[in-house]
């Protein structure tokens, strides 16, 4: 045998509404009651139409102990926060302002994520933007798709061109060339610096030695700084210096004659010193002429040079003055750089010979035989 009770409404002794039946619409409760499901009980069956909260307290609390899963989408509106933490350190939400989404962590922690392998990808999916993957594989950077910039255990890859600051530094992949103050460097590597000075410095800090390479408007140079030589090596041994004082030293390290080597004196003096063999050679190549030339006060007034092949010629530039020609075994006079016959004299009334001695005979007057 069943019962059947037919009611619309069901009210506490107060006349509250405790259940109510209104257009196929069933309210239970009613503003401020709370509605208790004993612990164990089950509810099944039930569809929600949604909850609204017009009140200014929390629309639910959930602080049950047991997970809360949910099998749809979780569907926030723009400008909806989702909060973590006691502060709301921690929010996710999209800004439909700026049309940006937002991942903001606001309190004094950083924001870590933990992921064997991290991969920013683009919307589509269809390229990676940065891969980060755990152990010693490294991070990639990616731009359309392809890997610019990778980590190692032994630095950093760059693929591509590598610009800093526009014009701080320049790496031109393209053609190997580094600029330094220039995008466009038209050697392997160019220091350029727009103010219309350039100076390249290696600085020794544990010694202070200093060396600058200099351009400028007066020109480029090379400079040290402090009290040292400025030294040149090949093969890891030196072969040429500039010392403090500026002399200029090639197969030598101090500035003195009793040394062997070549000084190129800032007091505006060569010496060459040479042990057991010659120490100056003068090489004219093809052609008779000037092997030497002497000046004074930027006039020519001597020279030394060859005629003939191998005939050694010492002249003096000065009008009239005479000189002398090296030709096997003569010594042939000379003036005005030309041979002279019966024109140079040997002395004068005022400046004589002492002595003359000769093995053979001299010819006076003539060179016939009875001039001998």
């Amino acid at each position: 045998m069943s019962s059947i009770l037919k009611v619309d409404t069901i009210q506490d002794q107060s006349g509250n509404n405790i259940i109510n039946e209104s257009g196929n619409v069933i309210t239970i409760g009613a503003s401020g009651d709370t509605i208790t499901v004993p612990a164990g009980a089950t509810v099944s069956g039930f569809t929600s139409a949604g909850i609204d909260d017009n009140a200014t307290s929390t629309a639910i609390t959930i602080s049950s102990g047991e997970d809360v899963t949910f099998t749809e989408n979780i569907l926030l509106g723009d400008n909806k926060k989702a909060k973590f933490g006691t502060g709301n350190d921690l929010e996710i939400y999209h800004d439909s302002t700026s049309g940006h989404s937002f991942l903001k962590e606001s309190g004094s922690g950083s924001l870590v994520i933990q992921t064997n392998n991290l991969v920013v990808q683009n919307a589509a999916g269809t390229a990676n933007i940065i891969n980060a993957p755990e152990g010693t594989a490294g991070l990639d950077l990616y731009y359309n798709g392809n890997i610019k910039l990778s980590t190692a255990n032994n630095g950093v890859s760059v693929t591509g061109d590598l610009t800093v600051d526009t014009n701080t530094l320049f790496v031109d992949s393209s053609n190997n060339r580094v600029g330094i103050g220039t995008n466009s460097p038209g050697f392997d590597l160019v220091v350029k610096d727009a103010s219309g000075a350039c100076t390249i410095r290696a600085e020794n800090g544990a010694d202070n030695k200093i060396v600058d390479l200099i351009a400028d408007s007066t020109g480029g140079l090379i400079r040290t700084i402090g009290s040292y030589p400025l030294v040149f090596n090949t093969n890891q041994t030196e072969r040429a210096r500039f010392d403090a004082s500026g002399n200029f030293l090639v197969g030598k390290t101090s500035s003195n004659t009793a040394t062997a080597g070549i000084e190129l004196r800032a007091t505006d003096q060569v010496t060459i010193t040479r042990s057991g063999n010659t120490g100056l050679i003068v090489n004219r190549l093809s052609s008779d002429g000037e092997l030497v030339k002497f000046q004074k006060d930027g006039t020519n007034f001597g020279s030394i040079g060859v005629k003939d092949g191998n005939n050694l010629t010492i002249d003096s530039t000065a009008s009239n003055h005479c000189g002398i020609e090296f030709d096997g075994g003569s010594y042939i006079p000379r003036r005005n750089s030309a041979t002279a016959d019966n024109l140079i004299d040997l002395g004068t009334s005022s400046t004589r010979y002492a002595h003359l001695y000769l093995g053979g005979g001299v010819f006076l007057g003539g060179t016939g035989t009875a001039n001998k």
